[in-house]
């Protein structure tokens, strides 16, 4: 099986296991797609920051048919949004904050 490129854009990112991550991505090319980035939380990864939320990348994957998830294989970081995506998170921390404080009061 040979290996797709696209062009995408990473939406989400989870991890999996130990040392692999499940990414979430819009490609160009293939749509949205989630694969898995074997290795990519170890301290010494082939994959660096390319793979962080927001982050215009360059990646190639293998697809298999009896399978939902593809194995993505390399990415390269062509634009990183990366002050786009702290002020996301800032945004999201007083909801997160409220949310702490709703489930602490009904809870006691």
């Amino acid at each position: 099986m040979p290996a797709r490129e696209t062009e995408a854009i990473i939406l989400k990112t989870f991890a999996l296991g130990e040392a692999d991550r499940l990414v979430s991505f819009l490609g160009r090319t293939s749509g949205r797609m989630r694969g898995v980035a074997a290795g990519a939380r170890r301290i010494k990864n082939r994959y660096g920051s390319t793979l962080e939320l927001l982050a215009h990348v360059q990646i190639w994957y293998v697809e298999r048919e009896t399978r939902d998830l593809v194995r993505i294989q390399q990415a390269e970081l062509l634009e990183s949004f990366k002050q786009v995506s702290e002020r996301l998170r800032a945004l999201d921390r007083p909801r997160a904050r409220q949310r702490n404080r709703r489930t602490r009061s009904s809870g006691a």
